[in-house]
């Protein structure tokens, strides 16, 4: 359980607490008279002199006037909270709450964070942020798309906001993108609000749409896929979607994948060992107890202020041989089949960072033993 906390009023002003105790991921309401108005502060800097903190005077302006914009407007007085660690909070100012519902499965919200943008919340857990959601989506969708080489049906589990679909569609030579979520209303409220990181993918041809739960999809379907992306919710131990980690609902992702050459990658939570210590090891384990080689890399995404790992998954018999993921040949790839000027942040020399797993975390992969299946999440090997 995490300890309470209190919210600052104004993120640039954290002597001035409210009263209250904050609790897990919950919504604050905060602002006194102080912060409110967007009125010019005082401020002291090292040497005691008082320095005016109000940013339109000339010699603080900046050449982003968009920027500049954000940081002139007053204090939001709603802050999602969510807490990295006991100890360590991650605060978003919200500017506005464009959808608040709770829907058969899961409470909902589309909102405003300023300078990251709209943003999509589920359940008090801070979902994507339409500013920066290309460093999440680019290498979960490329990376495993390169390593295949020239994927044509490609298979999104999760993945509502359409940003993964977005970025698959991007390649020439795929035919179709199928999309499996299992909360229409999500998918709805992000088709309608967050176009911007959409960008029109439901509208695409090739696309498809199934609502419905992924495990029952996979069970029923006959069909194989390329690639195969799992783009779902945070893998919390003891969560309610957590069996969607087991190994045996990786077995079923392996039986739809194109036998000997497909890749399966999905979003395996946080590499920090401070705030997860065996979240990403056991991911590992557990993946690497299905398929014949793991791949790990991660992204940081500034939104979720920790750095985010991924794991790549195939049986593909001569991997080491016939997957080169050196920076040239991930460059020769892209440009053969999508328009490179379309990517924010992947390339090769980019992937050469996100393969690029710190040595304490690949340590901690090798030592870990426990693989998690749905009779027992925490069996040993």
């Amino acid at each position: 359980m995490y300890c309470g906390l209190t919210v600052p009023c104004a993120s640039a002003d954290f002597g001035r607490q409210r009263d209250g105790v904050q609790t897990r991921r919950v919504w604050r309401r905060g602002g006194d008279g102080v912060c409110a108005g967007g009125k010019t502060r005082r401020m002291r800097n090292g040497d005691g002199a008082t320095r005016d903190a109000d940013r339109g005077s000339a010699q603080h302006q900046v050449k982003d006037a968009a920027s500049e914009a954000w940081r002139l407007e007053a204090p939001p007085n709603v802050w999602l909270t969510e807490p990295l660690t006991p100890c360590t909070v991650m605060h978003h100012g919200v500017r506005q709450i464009l959808v608040n519902r709770q829907t058969a499965f899961q409470n909902m919200q589309v909102v405003d964070i300023g300078p990251y943008g709209r943003a999509l919340v589920l359940d008090q857990r801070m979902q994507l942020a339409a500013n920066d959601e290309f460093m999440y989506h680019e290498p979960l969708v490329h990376l495993p798309c390169v390593m295949h080489g020239a994927p044509k049906r490609v298979l999104v589990l999760g993945g509502a906001d359409g940003g993964a679909a977005r970025e698959a569609l991007k390649w020439r030579g795929v035919e179709q993108v199928t999309l499996v979520d299992i909360d229409g209303e999500v998918v709805e409220a992000c088709r309608t609000h967050l176009s911007g990181i959409h960008q029109g993918a439901f509208d695409d041809p090739r696309f498809r749409l199934h609502v419905g739960d992924a495990l029952a999809f996979l069970e029923s379907s006959r069909e194989y896929y390329d690639v195969i992306l799992g783009d779902l919710t945070d893998p919390v131990e003891q969560g309610p979607s957590f069996n969607l980690f087991a190994r045996e609902s990786f077995s079923l992702v392996r039986q739809r994948l194109t036998p000997g050459r497909g890749v399966f990658a999905i979003q395996s939570g946080s590499t920090s060992l401070v705030e997860e210590p065996h979240l990403f090891a056991r991911m590992n384990k557990t993946l690497a107890s299905v398929f014949r080689h793991v791949v790990p890399f991660q992204s940081f995404v500034p939104t979720f202020g920790t750095p985010l790992g991924f794991c790549a998954c195939t049986d593909q018999p001569q991997f080491d041989v016939e997957i080169d993921l050196s920076c040239s040949r991930v460059n020769e790839v892209v440009a053969s089949h999508l328009d490179p000027s379309t990517l924010k942040a992947f390339d090769g020399l980019f992937a050469q960072g996100v393969l690029g797993i710190p040595k304490c975390v690949r340590e901690a992969i090798e030592r870990e033993t426990v693989v998690y299946s749905m009779d027992d999440s925490h069996d040993s090997e």
